[in-house]
C-alpha cells in the first residue's frame, strides 16, 4: 500500500521534473495539466507513478463504502468514489432509479478519468452482482494505464443480517436511510447468493472475509494491495 510519505516523495519528483515547464507555458504534452502547468512531456510512468483503480464490491451493509473511505485517507488526494451518493444527488432520482443509476455511473467514470489522469488513486465501493460494470471499470483502468484491483467482501447470511439491522436502526451515512427502504435483514440470503456467481465469472477477484471488524477487513485489503 502506498503510504503518505511515499506519495509525497513521488510528487516531489514530479515537481522537480516540471520546474522548467513553469517557464515554458507553451508546452503542450498531455501529462502536465495535473500539476498546474499547461503541459510538458514528463511521463507519469517514467516517474514511477501508476494510479490504481480499486473496486470494493460487496452486498449492501457489508461496509464497502466505509472501507473505500478508509483506503482513500491513506494517501493525499486519493478519492473514495461513491456512485450511490452521486445517484442520490440527482434530482428526481427515485422516479426512475434505473436511469439515475446508469447516469451516475457515467458521471463516476468522468470523475475517475480526471483522477487517474492526475496519477491519483480511485477507490470505488459498489454492490455489483453483474459483471458488465466491473468489466467497464477494468477496461477504463487499462485505457488510463492504471492498475486495477478487485475485492469482494465475503459475509455470511447471519452477519449481513445483523449489519443491515444495525444500519437501519443507526444510519451513519445519509444514503443508509434511503437504502434502508430498499433492502433489510430479510434480504440477506438473497444478497449473499447474488454474489456467488462472481467466484466463477471473476476468478482474479480477491475475496476478503468481512465477518470480523472493519479494522481487520481493512488490514486484509491493505496487505493484498501491497
Amino acid at each position: 500500500m502506498r503510504d503518505a510519505g511515499a506519495s509525497r516523495r513521488l510528487w516531489a519528483a514530479v515537481g522537480a521534473a516540471h520546474e522548467d515547464c513553469a517557464r515554458r507555458p507553451q508546452c503542450i504534452s498531455p501529462d502536465c495539466r495535473f500539476v498546474g502547468f499547461v503541459d510538458c512531456g514528463v511521463s507519469l510512468a517514467n516517474l514511477g507513478i501508476v494510479a490504481r483503480l480499486v473496486l470494493i464490491n460487496g452486498a449492501p451493509g457489508s461496509g464497502k463504502s466505509t472501507l473505500a473511505d478508509a483506503l482513500a485517507q491513506r494517501a493525499p488526494l486519493s478519492l473514495a468514489l461513491d456512485i450511490d451518493q452521486i445517484k442520490h444527488a440527482l434530482g428526481g432520482w427515485e422516479e426512475d432509479p434505473n436511469a439515475s443509476g446508469l447516469h451516475a455511473r457515467r458521471l463516476a467514470l468522468a470523475i475517475a478519468d480526471e483522477q487517474l489522469a492526475s496519477g491519483r488513486d480511485v477507490f470505488v465501493g459498489q454492490y455489483l452482482a453483474r459483471t458488465d460494470f466491473i468489466e467497464a471499470l477494468q477496461d477504463f483502468a487499462v485505457r488510463r494505464s492504471a492498475s486495477f484491483h478487485e475485492f469482494i467482501l465475503d459475509l455470511d447470511i447471519e452477519h449481513l443480517a445483523l449489519r443491515l439491522a444495525g444500519r437501519a436502526d443507526f444510519p451513519s451515512r445519509p444514503e443508509h436511510t434511503i437504502n434502508g427502504r430498499l433492502v433489510g435483514p430479510g434480504d440477506s440470503a438473497r444478497l449473499v447468493q447474488s454474489l456467488a456467481d462472481l467466484r466463477a465469472s471473476r476468478p482474479a477477484a480477491i475475496w476478503v472475509d468481512a465477518n470480523g471488524t472493519p479494522e481487520r477487513t481493512l488490514a486484509a485489503i491493505v496487505a493484498a494491495l501491497g
